[in-house]
């Protein structure tokens, strides 16, 4: 144990040395997520159904998961500046917070039932018998509340690393059962 508590300065040392390609991993993420996002608000502005619907024959990423999955991204692209300003911090909580009301409010629907018209305000869809139109699926909401809070928690200058680490492996979690639910 003892040996284990000397290594931890040189384990933070290291990592502050780790090559720009590793330590920028989280940014590319965030522009992956970016562009993804991007891609599904042409489909829907366009039509052009594909790009709303990755997976044939499975529900399309609904215009509000889109818009708080830009936010996330560019939040995420954000904690990765290499800046101490402020602005940059409030733009990150502010846009993790704008991304976790989206989820939060969405949720509030399924769970009272209830249509709080937010789900049609920018793009409207066709009634399906699967579902209300445009809202997207609880899970998807629940993902997006647990990674905002992981991405406002990076910020605070992680004071519990576990925590936010433990809410990103929930949320991969509720991916890859929604993607063997699938198949």
């Amino acid at each position: 144990m003892t040996v284990a508590l000397r290594l931890l300065p040189a384990l933070h040392t290291a990592r502050r040395r780790l090559p720009l390609s590793f330590t920028s991993l989280p940014a590319a993420a965030g522009l992956v997520v970016i562009v993804v996002a991007l891609l599904v608000l042409v489909g829907w502005i366009s039509g052009v159904e594909i790009l709303s619907r990755f997976v044939p024959g499975s529900g399309t990423v609904k215009v509000n998961a889109a818009i708080a999955l830009l936010l996330l991204g560019t939040a995420l692209v954000l904690t990765q500046a290499r800046s101490d300003r402020r602005w940059t911090a409030l733009a990150v909580a502010a846009l993790a917070f704008a991304a976790a009301a989206v989820g939060a409010v969405t949720l509030v629907e399924w769970v009272f039932n209830v249509d709080l018209s937010i789900d049609q305000a920018l793009i409207a869809e066709a009634a399906t018998a699967a579902g209300t139109p445009g809202r997207m699926a609880p899970t998807s909401a629940v993902g997006l509340v647990l990674l905002s809070g992981a991405i406002l928690l990076a910020r605070l200058g992680d004071p519990w690393p576990r925590l936010r680490q433990g809410l990103s492996a929930l949320v991969l979690l509720l991916a890859l059962f929604f993607l063997v639910a699938m198949t």
